[in-house]
């Protein structure tokens, strides 16, 4: 419940407008017991008559007179105080923390890289150099299909003696067979020269062989 006092402060002007209502009652309710008592006593009415409209209209006048009476604000609207703010509760914060582990790829882990595969497939792929050898024409015969094949051995240095047997257009260790005969062949060595070898002779030439690892 409000406060007496803070209830006269603050309802003042309710409290005035009251007893103004009060006086003016009063007044009337005098000026009727006046008027009743002249009546009775069958004294001068007409001037007891005037006196009570006289006291009325002065009242009436004191009334219209006085201040304002009007309300700044509404008698039946109280205030009730605000109930107090409750702190935000705030949920305790989880912080998390991460382990760095200090992890060096190994080999397995290390994935090589597009790079690194093509230089391992050139370096798979066979070599060939050039080298010198000896060429002897053997003989030159005719197979069962009546073509004629020359019969050849090559001597390359520090390699072993190659013996083949080889058609008109065919190539061996980076030479060509250009022509074959009975008393000679032609061909045409891994640099391009162009030999002629007789029946039984030999000579040097160029052949393209693999490199040994």
């Amino acid at each position: 419940m409000l406060d007496l006092e803070t209830l006269l402060k603050e309802e003042w002007e309710l409290l005035l407008l009251i007893v103004a209502l009060i006086v003016l009652a009063l007044l009337l309710m005098s000026g009727i017991a006046a008027s009743e008592r002249h009546a009775a006593s069958g004294g001068e009415s007409g001037s007891g008559s005037a006196d009570f409209t006289h006291d009325l209209s002065a009242a009436i006048a004191a009334l219209s007179s006085s201040r304002d009476l009007t309300l700044q604000r509404n008698p039946f609207f109280f205030e009730l105080p605000e109930p107090a703010k409750k702190a935000p509760v705030t949920e305790p914060k989880t912080t998390s923390t991460v382990v760095a582990t200090d992890q060096t790829p190994t080999e397995a882990q290390v994935e090589p890289s597009e790079n690194t595969q093509e230089v391992e497939e050139v370096s798979q792929q066979p070599r060939y150099s050039l080298q010198p050898a000896r060429l002897t024409f053997v003989y030159s015969q005719m197979d069962s299909t009546g073509k004629n094949t020359a019969l050849i051995k090559i001597q390359s240095v520090q390699q072993n003696a190659e013996v083949f047997t080889a058609g008109i257009g065919e190539r061996i260790l980076g030479m060509s067979i250009l022509t074959i005969s009975e008393d000679s062949i032609t061909i045409l060595d891994a640099r391009r020269r162009q030999h002629k070898i007789k029946y039984g002779e030999s000579k040097n030439i160029v052949v393209l062989r693999q490199e040994q690892k």
